[in-house]
């Protein structure tokens, strides 16, 4: 039995949506589980394994209260973006505001593109 993921913020939503009509659905993975093996429990809001490719949508930047603003906040982000590139992953980070315009579906496709082009070249 698969468990309970997180509930999704509406900025997840809508990049989810996006991933979906640009024929991601596949291969992307929600709420992906990336340290398990090293026994961490960092996740991402979204992953596409294949690419090794991590998203994380940042809509609560600007909240007084957001989990992300406090020290502890931005340090465990810090740990977590360089154990990610420690791990062999690229990890996108994305604003509401790059999320509504489409240019973090633009830049999520332009890294498959890439990673695709150098595995193409090997």
């Amino acid at each position: 039995m698969r468990k309970h993921l997180k509930r999704s913020s509406p900025l997840e939503e809508t990049l989810w949506l996006q991933l979906c009509a640009a024929g991601l659905k596949t291969r992307c993975r929600r709420e992906y589980k990336w340290a398990a093996h090293i026994g961490r429990k960092f996740r991402s809001d979204f992953a596409i394994p294949d690419s090794k490719l991590l998203i994380e949508c940042e809509g609560g930047l600007f909240m007084k209260r957001g989990g992300h603003n406090s020290f502890a906040g931005v340090t465990r982000d810090c740990e977590k973006g360089n154990l990610a590139i420690q791990c062999g992953y690229r990890m996108l980070r994305f604003t509401r505001e790059m999320i509504n315009s489409g240019s973090a579906l633009t830049a999520i496709m332009q890294a498959i593109e890439y990673q695709e082009m150098k595995e193409e070249s090997r």
